[in-house]
């Protein structure tokens, strides 16, 4: 499995997280994959993992072993936690809905059936342009649109500045659009 190094790290601290990640890995996804339903998260959550390993590296270095060990746990837990939340917030806003024509119409809304049918499409298509997005991507939309997050609150979640959090969210965008796009949704 391929893991992408943070910039700014030393030598020294990328060989430490190397070393540290190969000797738990069995752990880490053994750990996720139980944890987790989707099995293509798996390699999204080691990834994430090894971010928060490296953002936290200089700790980690001067604690004794076993707590390192239990750290890395405490940290696979978190992220499965987040995935968990995430999960939720894509199941609490976002819906499939299977259309069977024989059933009886929508009801309680001046709307036509036709536009019903427009929307509960639109929020289908809309599900799974998220969920075909990076993790990353969909953490970033659903806490900007979803949440109402500031940048400043994004970027202490993700570690960076206010303004590569605007970049980030500019991309995310872009991506979502495309896809989008690619279903046939005119955004214009």
């Amino acid at each position: 499995m391929k893991k992408t190094m943070r910039k700014g790290l030393s030598n020294e601290e990328k060989q430490y997280i190397h070393r540290i990640l190969d000797e738990h890995m069995e752990m880490i996804v053994n750990t996720i994959s139980r944890n987790v339903e989707n099995p293509s998260y798996t390699a999204d959550a080691v990834q994430s993992v090894a971010e928060k390993l490296m953002m936290n590296v200089k700790s980690l270095q001067a604690a004794e072993h076993p707590y390192v060990r239990l750290y890395i746990l405490s940290t696979v837990k978190s992220v499965i936690a987040d995935y968990r939340r995430s999960q939720r917030l894509r199941d609490k806003f976002f819906i499939t809905v299977d259309f069977d024509p024989d059933r009886v119409p929508i009801q309680g809304s001046d709307l036509p059936l036709l536009d019903k049918l427009i929307q509960t499409e639109d929020h289908v298509i809309l599900g799974d342009a998220l969920a075909s997005l990076p993790e990353t991507d969909k953490e970033l939309l659903i806490g900007r649109y979803v949440l109402e997050r500031t940048d400043a609150e994004l970027a202490k979640i993700f570690g960076c500045k206010p303004s590569s959090i605007r970049m980030m969210l500019t991309r995310a965008r872009r991506r979502a659009r495309a896809l989008l796009k690619g279903k046939g949704v005119d955004l214009e």
